[in-house]
């Protein structure tokens, strides 16, 4: 098991070393490797971390109400940004399957990244993974890749939302061909802020 024990013992409370232990016990490696790494030398596993190490149960520790959720972690050796997803979809009463969930942890898009973005007002997990591959095949050639046509698609739908943009209509927040519609956008924002900037001056 991999880990980084010296930070482990950095937190002597009984409850997270029980916590540590049943991780090891329960065969959750890769979750074990990452929360020992989020223990800090000067106030151990904070309360602001994926896991509650004061929980009752397993369930309680692990934020997580759905028993099959947790033996899915365990079977495919999630780590915290898994954690962080089923988490989600438990708390929304939704589904997310393991293609889509590789897809955010290959491209490295945090559930916390998601939650704070725009397109997750607009499109589920799923619809953005859909989206965002298309995109990069047909309006960036596979040329860039996924996490950053997700940062253009936040810029854009950050410039549509100041310029007034109706960001319930589909046709505004999913773009047939992102690059075009983003290049032209960048455009028409820098025309908005110079008039604004001279209505000011």
């Amino acid at each position: 098991m991999k880990a980084a024990y010296d930070r482990l013992m950095a937190d002597w409370r009984k409850d997270f070393i029980q916590m540590a232990e049943y991780l090891a016990k329960g065969r959750f490696f890769r979750l074990l490797e990452e929360t020992s790494e989020a223990v800090s030398y000067d106030s151990g596993y904070g309360d602001r971390n994926t896991m509650n190490p004061n929980g009752a149960d397993i369930f309680e520790v692990m934020y997580l109400w759905d028993k099959q959720k947790i033996n899915r972690l365990r079977q495919e050796n999630g780590g915290t940004n898994m954690l962080e997803w089923l988490q989600w979809a438990d708390s929304e009463g939704k589904k997310i399957g393991s293609d889509v969930l590789a897809w955010f942890e290959k491209n490295k898009i945090s559930n916390g990244g998601y939650k704070k973005s725009r397109a997750s007002k607009v499109l589920s997990p799923e619809q953005l993974m859909h989206y965002i591959e298309r995109q990069r095949a047909e309006s960036y050639d596979k040329k860039r890749n996924a996490a950053s046509v997700f940062n253009a698609y936040e810029d854009y739908l950050s410039m549509a939302g100041q310029l007034g943009k109706d960001l319930s209509d589909q046709m505004v927040y999913r773009p047939r061909e992102l690059k075009r519609r983003h290049d032209e956008l960048v455009e028409v924002y820098r025309n908005y802020l110079k008039a604004r900037q001279m209505r000011s001056e």
